[in-house]
């Protein structure tokens, strides 16, 4: 690192943080057709490793509104119900994604399903490319 707190390449601790962040990110479609979309930073493996042994649906809420950190295509009648909300987009709020996905335990359960799964799949790449490397 140098007097600038950069890396040897350039890049500063945030960048690389930044950019170990968006590898992690993914957009899950919650429709078909494709209408409404979460985007998801992927749970690192120790907020997995919490999880484990203990899987409420509140445990699974928990777990979801902390990674959520976008969607696309939700409207105020996804959240309120088409008799008291309209075709107006909502934009992303964590508390709001929170309420709606525990109010739809169908699309709570599919999502988390995925995310857990891409997650761990992430994960065991890693240690397979880390014992691949150490036998090199």
């Amino acid at each position: 690192m140098d007097d600038d707190g950069k890396l040897s390449t350039g890049r500063t601790p945030a960048d690389v943080l930044r950019d170990s962040r968006r590898k992690r990110t993914k957009w899950y479609e919650l429709d078909t057709p494709a209408r409404r979309a979460v985007q998801v930073r992927l749970p690192q493996q120790g907020e997995l490793y919490d999880i484990r042994s203990t899987r409420s649906a509140a445990d699974v809420r928990d777990l979801l509104a902390g990674c959520a950190i976008d969607w696309r295509g939700f409207i105020e009648a996804d959240i309120l119900g088409s008799d008291q909300g309209g075709d107006s987009p909502v934009p992303f709020s964590r508390d709001l994604f929170e309420e709606w996905v525990f109010d739809h335990i169908d699309a709570l359960m599919s999502l988390a399903g995925s995310v857990i799964t891409d997650a761990r799949a992430r994960g065991e790449k890693k240690e397979d490319a880390a014992k691949n490397s150490e036998t090199s």
